[in-house]
């Protein structure tokens, strides 16, 4: 039995089983990353993926409030507003007085509110724009969209409904 010396096992080409054998292993390497890829790509998920619906992202009107349908003369400035940005975790909009911003997270059929800032303007008309203000900051609502309307719920009661808008 021959022992074969570094200088024959790395440097001539005439010894080719550990040659092949690393090509081998970096194959199967890359084809089981390769495959891990495709299914993620495939199901557009990834191994901790719980971002959720993505409909919420877009701009919505508040067009109901603790079950009372909102209109116009009901605020001293615009209808309230929000947008939600998924990609970078923000929400901005309006309350009808004042203007709020904040952070927001969607998982699975759930929308988490930062606690949210906003301006401080003294508006004639503030008392239902400061509830809906308050009502999102800091909390976990549970969302349903159906027919281009989102509703939000906290603990099961239906606190909110918006319309899409853009």
């Amino acid at each position: 039995m021959a022992i074969l010396s570094y200088k024959t096992m790395f440097h001539t080409r005439s010894y080719k089983p550990m040659k092949n054998s690393i090509n081998f292993w970096l194959i199967a390497i890359l084809l089981t990353l390769i495959t891990i890829s495709c299914k993620n790509q495939k199901t557009g998920t990834t191994d901790n993926d719980s971002t959720g619906d993505k409909r919420v992202h877009d701009i919505w009107a508040i067009i109901e409030f603790e079950g009372k349908k909102l209109h116009a003369e009901d605020f001293s400035g615009e209808m309230p507003m929000m947008e939600i940005n998924i990609n970078t975790g923000q929400v901005m909009g309006t309350d009808g007085c004042n203007r709020f911003t904040g952070g927001v997270e969607v998982q699975k059929k759930y929308l988490i509110f930062s606690n949210l800032a906003g301006t401080r303007m003294a508006c004639p008309k503030m008392e239902v724009g400061d509830k809906i203000t308050k009502a999102l900051s800091g909390k976990k609502l549970e969302f349903e969209i159906k027919e281009n309307k989102m509703s939000l719920f906290e603990q099961q009661k239906k606190l909110m409904v918006l319309k899409h808008i853009d």
